[in-house]
């Protein structure tokens, strides 16, 4: 998250493409990074994502 944060990933993953018409609550940073992120936390497949949506460590790490 600091790496994120340090080199504004946010910014340039939004700044370089445009899928959503409608930015309420989520952006295209917000989907990119989710995928991402469950890579890096083992996750093997979409499915994972809902494991970590309620895993409360992973939640607390992000400082969801």
């Amino acid at each position: 998250m600091q790496l994120i944060k340090t080199l504004n990933l946010r910014y340039h993953i939004n700044s370089g493409f445009s899928i959503f018409k409608v930015y309420a609550p989520y952006d295209e940073a917000n989907q990119v990074l989710n995928i991402a992120l469950n890579l890096l936390a083992g996750g093997t497949c979409l499915d994972h994502l809902e494991i970590r949506r309620i895993d409360e460590a992973h939640l607390n790490a992000l400082g969801a």
